[in-house]
Formats: C-alpha cells, structure tokens, sequence
C-alpha cells in the first residue's frame, strides 16, 4: 500500500514538473516571439531623421540605467518629439486595421496601433496576423472613431513581465517615472503626429468610469474631474473641455480585475511640421 502510494505521488509530482516546465517554456517562446515581431516593426515601418552619422548606434533606456546606478551622461528633453517617421503604406498593406502607431520616449512602447470589430481582435494576434499570447496594442471598437479624434479614445495593451506592450505603465504611478516620462506620442496613417500630455494616472477595475467614450459636453467635464482626481501622481495639468483624451490601460497582474490607467491629452501646441 505504502509502495503504490509512493509510486502515485511520484507520478504526480512529475507530471506537475513536467507541465510547469512546458508553461514556463511556452511563455519564454512566446515573449521572444513578441519581441521578435516588435522589432521587426520598428526597423520595417519606422524610418529615422536623423543622419547616419550622427546615430548613437543604441537605444538608451535611462529609466533602466537609473534603476542599475548608472546616471544618464546627457541631459534630455522629456518633451522633444520623436525623430522618426512611420511607413504607414507599406504597414496598413499587411494590415488594414492598422490605425496609429504610438511611442513613448526611454520605454519600450513603440509598436502599431490596430482596431478591430471587436476587442477580442487583436488581444491575443499581432499585426501581422499570427497569435501570440502578447497579442497587439489596439484601440477599444467602441471608440467613436479610429482616427483619435473622439473626445475618449482607449487603448490596451498586454502588461509583459518583461516590460513589453504596455508593461512599463507599471511605474507611471511613480512620480519619478512620470517627471521623465510624461508624454506620449501618436502617428497616423494621415501623416499626423499628435503630442498628448499625461495628466493622471493610477490603478482601477476594468468596470470603472474609466473607460467611457460617449460624452455629452457635462459629462465630459465630468469624466475630466474624475481622472483627475484618481491619480497617484503630481501633475499639476488637465485638459480643458474643447481637448481629445487618449487612454492606455493595461492589467496589474494582481488582481484579475485592476487595471493601471494612463491619460494623455492632446497638445494642441505641438506643431509636428
């Protein structure tokens, strides 16, 4: 009896190992593929200003480089504007629901934007059509527009352990991460690239006002109050009712429910030209 219990707890035990390490390894291919597809992203469709010449050869993350000791040994302008230009024919020729590409300075979010019939589209499928558990940055279907020019206009992305998609978001909450971080950028197939300023951000449900889209001009002085009043962090801005709000949200990874939300409004004094 005391042998055949043995022999079944041993077997269990391994078949509990074998498919952990199968998760495990199914993940680590699955991250590396992610990687692999955003990379290829940028070097295909991204095409940089800057001479040749005059490239550093390497991207540098100073928020890493903070976090390891190592000060930046220049400063930045935390504001300037990306110096790259995106080749949305060549991208919306591989995917048509191709609708923006966002950017971030000094994070890893540089990667197309997609908008779907659905937000089960892309949650789980890249741009190029393949599934990944990483899936796509995409815009919610019920956005008034795919062209970011309704007044709330919210994108999801995964929150990778290793910090791909959305998963810097993580530290937004952090008042030293936002003082060096605290736009984004938007391209579009237009030709446009439009600057919008982080004004708050913090961690809610999935369910929350949140995610609103529909406004009239009362409510959305409303919503403008409400995420102004969520955030962790010490802005000392916010829109003004005539502006356009992008929303990047991502999940904690701590609750099945909680959500980290960033909100950027539009700069309408940046001049892209």
């Amino acid at each position: 009896m005391r042998k055949w219990l043995y022999r079944l707890a041993l077997s269990a035990f391994v078949l509990i190992t074998a498919v952990a390490g199968f998760n495990i390894i199914s993940g680590l291919v699955m991250y590396r593929q992610n990687a692999a597809v955003t990379k290829e992203a940028e070097e295909k469709f991204t095409h940089s200003d800057i001479p040749e010449k005059d490239r550093s050869g390497a991207k540098i993350n100073r928020w890493q480089a903070k976090e390891a000791d190592e000060p930046p040994q220049e400063k930045v302008d935390y504001y300037s504007a990306p110096e790259f230009t995106v080749d949305f024919d060549s991208l919306t020729a591989i995917n048509s629901d191709v609708t923006g590409w966002i950017w971030m300075r000094d994070s890893n979010i540089n990667m197309p934007v997609l908008m779907g019939d659905s937000n089960t589209d892309y949650i789980y499928t890249t741009y190029t059509g393949k599934r990944n558990s990483l899936g796509s940055i995409f815009a919610d279907y019920r956005s008034e527009a795919d062209d970011f020019s309704c007044r709330n206009t919210v994108l999801y992305g995964h929150n990778g352990k290793n910090g791909a998609m959305f998963g810097d978001l993580r530290h937004m909450t952090e008042n030293s991460y936002y003082r060096e971080h605290p736009c984004f950028y938007i391209f579009t197939p237009d030709g446009n690239i439009s600057r919008y300023i982080i004004y708050s951000a913090y961690i809610t449900t999935n369910d929350s006002r949140s995610y609103t889209f529909l406004f009239d001009d009362k409510g959305f002085g409303e919503y403008i109050d409400y995420t102004t009043a969520q955030s962790f962090i010490d802005t000392d801005t916010a829109p003004q009712a005539t502006d356009t709000i992008v929303t990047l949200s991502t999940c904690t990874n701590a609750g099945e429910d909680d959500r980290y939300i960033v909100h950027g409004y539009k700069d309408k004094s940046f001049d892209n030209s």
